[in-house]
């Protein structure tokens, strides 16, 4: 394919590489850094290869406005519009023709034909651009490809090309085959950074920091001559960007936003050249780190944060997370600079916070939710994931989370331990949307509701466009009811809420152009139009489905979580919410807020929503009071809609109840008097002294509390049939009970294996205290005279004894009798003697009477 007016790039030394490799073998993998010409030459390159057979060659970039500039610059390289031999394919705009061999593509669209058509009929070559960005739809793309190939086209394999700058090119590699890498040299001018400042621990742009960038940008103005790239994490910080640095514009420097939400005709004034004499300044997102070359910039100021997407599994809540980037993208960023002249990056870091980035930017794939991940597989004819090829595979418990999701949606149903898509489901995968906008749409079709459906899931699938207007209503600041009719009303004069009313209306009116006919009959309802979209959201969020608790300012979730509300609000006791946001929770352990979100009528859960309440019997001990609680309650996930008391309650119902609080408790609440713990500890000791327990069967049961906790239910439910009460429960006598679990012959030998009392040389007995381990024989000093074995219990547990001096107190403490008289003896003799000179201290202890007795009271008998 002939080119016109393009100049040497450096990936053109290579060229002649990658086409070899893909004529021998079926995968490649081309690393070149920015500026090389990687995405505007590849294709072109490969267009007339004789292995292509004139099939198509897909070229899959990561965002919207990436895919229409490579499409316009590939055909403005052939002296061609759009829509000829080069086209595109994106959400809500396609230019191609019967022509088109090269289509430029969004991810998502790349998707939806791999759904349709697993083999890819008349395509050669897929080329992934910008592969590194590892974004959820890339990885899953790229899974999906390789097992279409694999099934599909054994006779024409696919043609699978690579391409990145800073790529991990061995995994890449090693899992397309150990595909050859292909390394091109960049075109890259020299970048000179500086580091400004230390940027700020906790992500957050404060207003030093608002300050620093207007000063580095006013100095990058007097320095430098070109243009100026300027990278933010997200669209609220470039507004307030814009704010700060408006009066360093004029005539000759203007100002221009560039982020994802933008409409394309703005985007493109971004990235196009200047007019004469005219310098920019681009306040940008990460979606200008790749694939874009925005003409004159020559200096970069990079505050060193995105924003990205992250899912927690144990809230099923997503929210926005502003983080450092990595070196890797902090490289992408700089290199912006030396594209096309030597260049300059300001980073707003310190060199010692550079070091500390992360290598690479971390995977979506690992921290994303994987519903519509999970719908796309099963609409693909895969349920496990295991059997497709990943870099990453999609962790199992999102994965499992994502199923669950499905399943509550009637997108999945579960037959045994597997999974298998539904008809719905199958409706779902089809629709350009996430599963739960799709749901909320079908819904809407099976209600007569189309315009309505169309409109909420326009809405919410663009940014809030009241959040930051004065038409936001202070009152209700998440009704997405005022959304609603802010869309039906004519478009607003302000620039950037016109293209957003229209850019949502249009995307409104393809929807209903989009959505096949009804094929069953729609129901009959009754229900107002803010009624009708508090069902359709709670249909498509069951999990977020809100009640208002003590706090007027906090609702529980269905899933059991608690988010705040922006203000106070009594009289609205359920809330369907549609999204949340995250914030800094300081002390509370609410991260989440309500950010858009419907008043729910109570009395829907009779009607509509019925079938995802489920009716209990509900049965908990009341610690603060003391007593058992039955109700039968109508539940939603973890909420409790409305109860009814009980008076009567089945036994076994009851005991499961009082067992569980038992179990929480620790069997605490029970009648542990000196009989019942004396029983515990005897039978536990013999349970741990019995001898060769790791080859015979113990005959002694644990009697742990934690055992006895485990078997509660076995061992006490019978006896709780007029319990309802603590003082029910210290009413039980616990020794009978717990004796009950020893078979009569173990009974007998408990006594005499372990004795209630010992009896000592002098002929007198001693209690044996049970509750310590080892159990405890206190006895006069004098009573043990000549005994040097150490007295034992059980299967040979040495009783510890405490040797008490005649006025009780403990002189000794030992296991070792001999050793006691041998080495300790004496000293003891030396300091009591004198104290208790009425009692024996006889200079050899062995051979002296143990006895009780004074001296005066053993003469005299």
């Amino acid at each position: 394919m002939k080119s016109i007016n393009q100049p040497a790039l450096p990936i053109e030394s290579v060229l002649p590489e990658l086409g070899r490799a893909l004529e021998i073998g079926h995968e490649v993998v081309l690393v070149a850094p920015p500026g090389a010409g990687k995405t505007t030459r590849v294709p072109l390159a490969l267009f007339e290869a004789a292995w292509l057979f004139e099939q198509k060659i897909l070229v899959i970039e990561p965002r919207r406005i990436a895919t229409l500039a490579t499409a316009e610059f590939l055909a403005k390289s052939l002296g061609e519009e759009c829509g000829q031999r080069v086209g595109y394919r994106m959400r809500l705009d396609t230019k191609v023709g019967p022509n088109t061999r090269i289509e430029v593509i969004t991810q998502g669209v790349f998707l939806r034909m791999l759904q349709q058509d697993p083999s890819l009929e008349g395509v050669g070559a897929v080329v992934f651009d910008e592969f590194h960005e590892r974004s959820l739809d890339s990885d899953l793309a790229l899974a999906m490809c390789l097992q279409g190939r694999e099934l599909l086209r054994e006779d024409s394999p696919l043609k699978i090309i690579i391409m990145s700058a800073t790529i991990d090119a061995k995994g890449v590699s090693e899992l397309l085959n150990n595909a050859p890498v292909v390394i091109s040299e960049g075109r890259m001018f020299k970048v000179t950074h500086h580091h400004v400042c230390t940027g700020p621990a906790s992500g957050r742009m404060d207003k030093a920091l608002y300050d620093i960038l207007h000063n580095t940008t006013a100095q990058a103005l007097a320095n430098h001559q070109g243009s100026i790239l300027v990278f933010l994490p997200g669209k609220g910080e470039i507004q307030q960007a814009q704010t700060k640095l408006a009066d360093l514009c004029s005539e000759q420097i203007k100002l221009y936003p560039l982020y994802g939400d933008l409409p394309m005709a703005q985007q493109q004034l971004a990235i196009k050249p200047a007019a004469l004499g005219v310098r920019k300044i681009v306040l940008a997102t990460n979606i200008a780190e790749t694939s874009l070359t925005i003409e004159g910039i020559d200096c970069v100021i990079d505050l060193g944060l995105y924003r990205q997407m992250a899912y927690d599994t144990r809230t099923g809540l997503s929210r926005l997370k502003t983080m450092r980037i990595s070196k890797a993208q902090a490289t992408q960023r700089a290199g912006r600079a030396g594209r096309l002249s030597v260049g300059h990056c300001y980073r707003l870091w310190s060199e010692t916070q550079h070091q500390s980035l992360a290598p690479h930017t971390s995977v979506e794939m690992l921290q994303a939710d994987l519903t519509h991940l999970c719908l796309q597989l099963h609409a693909f004819g895969c349920a496990n994931p295991n059997d497709l090829q990943w870099m990453d595979a999609p962790p199992n418990g999102p994965w499992q989370k994502a199923q669950t999701q499905l399943l509550s949606l009637g997108a999945l149903v579960k037959n045994g331990e597997d999974y298998s898509i539904t008809e719905h489901g199958e409706h779902l995968g089809k629709l350009p949307l996430s599963p739960r906008l799709g749901h909320l749409l079908i819904n809407a079709q099976h209600y007569n509701a189309m315009p309505l459906g169309c409109a909420l899931v326009a809405l919410l699938s663009e940014k809030d466009p009241l959040s930051a207007t004065s038409e936001s209503n202070k009152e209700l600041p998440y009704d997405l009811m005022l959304r609603v009719s802010w869309l039906a009303k004519p478009a607003p004069s302000l620039p950037h809420l016109k293209s957003m009313h229209q850019r949502i209306n249009a995307q409104a009116k393809r929807l209903m152009g989009q959505m096949p006919a009804q094929k069953t009959a729609s129901i009959s309802h009754h229900y107002d139009k803010a009624q009708l979209a508090a069902i359709l959201v709670a249909l498509a969020w069951p999990e977020r489905i809100a009640k208002q608790t003590s706090d007027f300012s906090q609702y529980k979730l269905a899933n059991g979580n608690r988010v705040k509300c922006q203000q106070q609000r009594k009289g609205a006791p359920f809330l369907a919410v549609a999204s949340t946001i995250g914030f800094e929770a300081g002390q509370s352990a609410i991260t989440q807020r309500v950010c858009l979100a419907l008043d729910l009528p109570a009395d829907l859960f009779d009607g509509p929503l019925k079938h995802l309440t489920a009716k209990q019997t509900h049965i908990t001990w009341h610690q603060e009071h003391g007593r058992l609680v039955a109700e039968k309650q109508v539940q939603l996930g973890k909420l409790v809609l409305h109860s009814l008391r009980m008076d009567k309650i089945a036994p076994h119902e009851k005991a499961k109840a009082i067992c569980e609080h038992l179990k929480q408790r620790h069997l605490a609440p029970l009648n542990w008097d000196q009989a019942a713990l004396s029983l515990q500890a005897k039978v536990q000791l013999l349970h741990q002294s019995f001898p060769n327990q790791s080859t015979q069967e113990n005959p002694w049961p644990d009697f742990s509390v934690q055992a006895l906790s485990a078997s509660v239910e076995t061992w006490l439910a019978p006896y709780l049939e007029n319990v309802s009460q603590a003082q029910d429960l210290k009413r039980l006598n616990l020794t009978p009970i717990l004796s009950a679990l020893l078979p009569w012959p173990l009974l007998n030998q408990l006594n005499e294996l372990a004795p209630a009392r010992y009896q000592v040389p002098s002929g007198n007995s001693h209690a044996i205290d049970y509750s310590q381990s080892p159990p405890v024989l206190a006895v006069k000093l004098q009573e043990m005279f000549g005994m040097q074995t150490p007295p034992s219990v059980g299967y040979g547990t040495a009783l510890q004894v405490h040797l008490l001096a005649p006025g009780g107190q403990v002189l000794q403490v030992t296991q070792d009798l001999a050793h006691f008289w041998r080495n300790s003896y004496t000293q003891v003799k030396k300091e009591m003697k004198g104290r208790y000179p009425r009692h024996p201290w006889p200079d050899d202890p062995l051979k002296a009477l143990a006895t009780a007795k004074t001296n005066r009271a053993l003469r005299s008998s």
